[in-house]
Order: structure tokens, then C-alpha cells, then sequence
């Protein structure tokens, strides 16, 4: 079918790609693996073969190795394209199908973020986290409390240094 595989030059680089499919044809193949820098891999042909380099139009995700691909060539370097991901009939939930929605509320009055177990807002070094048992950390490479008015500081017990 579409089995066929020839080396391709292009300047600097040698690549892999399916040569037998006509313009405008998609088929099958498996996407192998993802490389270090998420570039895809697949497999097509009823044969075993070295896996080949493609590049994807679709968001590629690692729990998504293994799965069937639908495959264009793109033309001139007639490099493998994935297009698409076959769905199964029956789907196993994935583990963030039955959590609660993230519960955001914005009225420019008020911004409220929810999470059942810890919040963290971070910008560079500095962070603030929130945490499930009432605590609130305060990080950063420097920490300024400052006030028009009064400045409180109320715990059961206050530790400096």
C-alpha cells in the first residue's frame, strides 16, 4: 500500500519520509514515539519498519503514543504529516474526567480561584501558596508589607527571625 520509504536531503539535514503516497492521500500509521523535543515518530505498513520523522498539525501529548494517526504527505519534502488521531470506540476516562471544573469567578470586583488542595501564584522567584489546611506561604527574594493606614500583624504566636 503505502509502504514504501526513501531518504530525503534537504540542506543540513537527512530525514526519513513516506514516499509512496500520491498527492492528497491520507493513511494510517502509529504514532511511535514522541523525540526529545516532542517531534513525532511514526510507523506505517503492514510490515515492521524504522520508525519515521513527521510533523503534526494536531497537539500531541505523550499518553497519546501508541495510538493510530491519520497521515497526509506534504508536498515539496513530501514529509509525513499527522492530521488527526483514529477515536476508539470506548474511551478509558481519563483521570481529570470526573475532578470538579476549576472554579473561576471574575465580576472585576472580585476574582475568586478554587482548587481543592493547593493554589500557587508565581512570577519568577516569588510565589504565594495557598494550601487545603489554611496555610499561606509567602516567597520571594524580597518581601515589602506596606500601608496607608494600619499594618496588623495578628497570629496565636508571632516569630521573628
Amino acid at each position: 500500500m503505502h509502504s514504501k520509504i526513501r531518504k530525503i536531503s534537504s540542506p543540513g539535514e537527512h530525514r526519513e519520509s513516506a514516499s509512496a503516497a500520491p498527492n492528497g492521500t491520507a493513511f494510517l500509521a502509529r504514532l511511535q514515539a514522541l523525540g526529545p523535543r516532542g517531534e513525532p515518530w511514526i510507523t506505517h505498513g503492514a510490515a515492521k519498519r524504522k520508525p519515521v520523522k513527521a510533523r503534526s498539525v494536531v497537539a500531541l501529548r505523550p499518553e497519546l503514543v501508541g495510538r493510530d494517526v491519520l497521515v497526509c504527505i506534504a508536498e515539496p519534502e513530501r514529509v509525513p504529516v499527522i492530521i488527526g488521531f483514529l477515536q476508539d470506540l470506548v474511551l478509558a476516562p481519563s483521570p481529570h474526567e470526573n475532578a470538579e471544573p476549576l472554579a473561576l469567578e471574575v465580576d472585576r470586583e472580585r476574582i475568586v480561584l478554587s482548587a481543592r488542595q493547593e493554589v500557587v501564584l508565581r512570577c519568577g522567584p516569588g510565589s504565594i501558596t495557598l494550601t487545603a489546611d489554611g496555610k499561606v506561604v509567602v516567597r520571594g527574594v524580597e518581601v515589602v508589607s506596606s500601608a496607608n493606614r494600619t499594618n496588623r500583624i495578628r497570629g496565636g504566636a508571632v516569630r521573628i527571625n
